[in-house]
């Protein structure tokens, strides 16, 4: 184990009240506690699509509260499944690259696979923007052989710019917000410690340093999944086309896992379109529905939720999210003047 003498598990705790019995389908969640909301929800989407499926669910994450701790053991015990948690304890994953809008958390779906690599031979990894509206039995019984991971294609775009700068040249370039990953051949080859080699020599060059990693250590060994384990689906979209309907063409019936890529995501609060009812409504009929939805804390979200209020006809709360975006980019100005 890459991470075993590292000591980055501060804690774990497991809430199982299944049968242990029976074979469980493991389910890996990295995240920060900003994204906590969008993991349990699409935690529950997967329950509620899956009633009769034994599932173990994985939270690797650096802190979380003792109420949101009591909420997933609520969680467990409703259905009848397990959770387990692992706080990660980030200072000793200084040797990492991290920015702003790559946190520790990006790694964590590595240290997962690291550590569940020495217990179990399958997981799911999931983006927390993912939510299940479909059957998964097909996934959970899969036979990935040979193959180090089964993912989706990437965009079009991704797939131009993969091939551009020589990431993957002979294959697709794959999504890893969803990957189903065969551990027994991930602790085999030690894809762990490559992984972070590879990291270390392209150190700060990648746009997506961990998706473009993956792509490559992973290459001539990855089985496509249908687009439909992985739809992606922008909820920006819908500022340019102004039709809050055009969701039906992408998320079909087919579809099982709704990927909400982009900014603004199904649990912000100035979100409120028909393409998110898969979120909601989970949400709602939750015992999460009492966590409130988040607002903007970014000069990023403040201009998305600009955008949205106006197209909403909320005028006026679109004016002022404008005003607070200026001032989120005043301050930032001043403070990268402070910092030259």
């Amino acid at each position: 184990m890459f991470f075993k003498n590292l000591k980055i598990l501060s804690h774990h705790f497991t809430y199982d009240y299944s049968d242990n019995k029976l074979e469980k389908f493991n389910i890996i969640y990295g995240i920060t506690e900003n994204f906590l909301l969008g993991a349990v929800v699409s935690m529950e989407s997967i329950i509620k699509n899956n009633l009769d499926m034994p599932l173990n669910f994985h939270f690797f994450i650096e802190k979380i509260s003792h109420q949101n701790l009591n909420k997933l053991e609520q969680t467990s015990k409703l259905y009848q499944q397990t959770v387990s948690i692992y706080l990660i304890d980030n200072t000793n994953l200084s040797f990492l690259p991290v920015t702003e809008r790559w946190p520790y958390a990006t790694y964590y779906r590595i240290i997962g696979f690291d550590i569940l690599s020495f217990k179990y031979n399958t997981a799911l990894y999931l983006d927390a923007d993912i939510i299940c509206k479909g059957d998964l039995s097909t996934l959970s019984v899969l036979d990935l052989n040979e193959y180090y991971i089964a993912a989706v294609s990437d965009l079009e775009s991704l797939q131009i710019r993969a091939k551009t700068f020589a990431i993957v040249t002979d294959a697709k370039y794959f999504n890893s917000g969803v990957m189903l990953a065969n551990l027994k051949n991930w602790k085999k080859d030690q894809l762990t410690l490559n992984f972070f080699n590879l990291l270390h020599d392209t150190k700060n060059q990648s746009l997506f340093p961990d998706q473009d990693i993956l792509n490559i250590i992973t290459r001539n060994k990855i089985l496509y999944l249908n687009k439909n384990y992985n739809c992606f689906y922008e909820i920006d979209s819908e500022i340019k086309s102004k039709n809050i309907y055009a969701y039906k063409d992408k998320i079909t019936d087919e579809v099982k896992l709704i990927h909400y890529v982009g900014i603004s995501k199904p649990w912000y609060d100035w979100v409120n379109y028909p393409s998110i009812k898969f979120f909601r409504e989970i949400y709602q009929n939750s015992q999460w529905s009492t966590v409130p939805l988040e607002k903007a804390s970014t000069s990023i979200q403040q201009k998305k939720k600009f955008s949205h209020k106006r197209l909403q006809k909320k005028y006026y709360a679109s004016f002022i999210s404008y005003i607070v975006y200026i001032l989120f980019k005043i301050r930032n100005f001043i403070n990268f003047q402070c910092y030259r």
